[in-house]
């Protein structure tokens, strides 16, 4: 993204406004926070023109790695009779646990554009969050709109909160492979 952005653009020409403004905001004229747009708009906005098929190759990629460990771990262990066999190749191949945080943790944020473009964050109207001086008519931002939203924190700590139970079960079962 960096060398498309930066370095090829200058050399090839720009090719046309950006998508995305330097807040990391969609502007308005995409329309994708309307909540009357279609599916197939916000879909064909986001993936194609903002170009977040990036991330939904790049997730499929890592869900297919994951897979193809597991079946490596798998084909590996076939003529072992025991099932501590197959669960420590798992461990080898696919499970171990920083590589799979990190994965996990791939996985998740690759897919923020596309759960945006399935069910949009509400955009409230502006004038909705401001309060007006009643002397100098000057806008400033309410109370509510100060306040921190906490539903992808929510989201974010129950899925550290499952990493760290793996890593507490694989530690623990580690004594006993």
């Amino acid at each position: 993204m960096i060398v498309r952005s930066f370095i090829l653009q200058p050399l090839l020409g720009r090719w046309g406004p950006t998508n995305f403004t330097a807040s990391g905001s969609v502007p308005r004229s995409n329309q994708i926070s309307v909540p009357g747009a279609p599916i197939t708009q916000r879909l064909k906005i986001l993936l194609w023109d903002c170009q977040a098929w990036i991330h939904v190759v790049f997730v499929a990629s890592c869900i297919l790695g994951l897979v193809a460990s597991c079946q490596a771990a798998f084909l590996t262990s076939l003529g072992t009779s025991g099932a501590q066999d197959v669960f420590r190749q798992i461990l080898v191949y696919a499970g171990w646990p920083p590589a799979l945080a990190i994965c996990c943790e791939c996985i998740a944020q690759g897919c923020i554009p596309l759960a945006h473009a399935l069910r949009p964050t509400p955009a409230p109207v502006r004038e909705d969050l401001l309060v007006r001086d009643p002397a100098t008519g000057v806008a400033y931002p309410s109370k509510e709109a100060k306040k921190p939203e906490w539903k992808i924190k929510q989201r974010t700590s129950l899925r550290v909160m499952v990493v760290n139970a793996y890593y507490i079960m694989v530690f623990i079962g580690s004594w006993y492979l």
